[in-house]
Parts: C-alpha cells; structure tokens; sequence
C-alpha cells in the first residue's frame, strides 16, 4: 500500500532534472511538459532511478546519485552525427 511507499510492479508518475556530473542538464520533465510514468521492475526506466524509488511516498522528493553501471553505462545515449546527450560511463544526479 501507500503507506509503505514505491514498491516492485507500482506505477509511478513522476517529475525530474537530470545532470551530469559536471552540472550539465540533460533532461528536464517539467521544462518538456510531461513527466515519466513507468511501473517499477519491469525495466522501463534506468536501474538506478528504479531502486532511488525504492520506498519513497507520494509527494517525498529525492536526490538520487546514480553510477554509471546503473543508469546508461557504457553506450550512453548517443545519436548519429549528433553527438552523446549522456557520454559513456557517465555518473548521473536525479
């Protein structure tokens, strides 16, 4: 129930920032309009925002540091031609 908070096949809506390590905005739910809804577990969402999840109630915010290994690891999130939005094995700050 709620009272336990966010738990494995909840679904989730919520509103973030993300940086980079170096400060950098990569990614802004509020600023694009629409906030990320997901259900926990089911591999919808970096690890390291799932398990950050873990526990929290509705309304609680959160500062989640996540390595690397748990959020886009080694390939990052890079487009052709374009260059990376999130360089390889780069730690992230939600």
């Amino acid at each position: 129930g709620l009272e336990q908070g966010v738990g494995n096949g909840d679904f989730v809506i919520l509103d973030y920032v993300a940086y980079l390590k170096d400060g950098t905005i990569f990614d802004n739910t509020k600023k694009r309009g629409k906030p990320l809804a997901f259900q926990v577990g089911k591999k919808q969402a970096i690890p390291g925002l799932e398990y950050g999840l873990g526990g929290m109630k509705a309304g609680e915010e959160r500062r989640l540091f996540i390595p690397s290994k748990l959020g886009y690891g080694p390939r990052g999130v890079c487009l052709e031609g374009k260059g990376c939005l999130v360089p390889p094995d780069t730690d992230l700050v939600y």
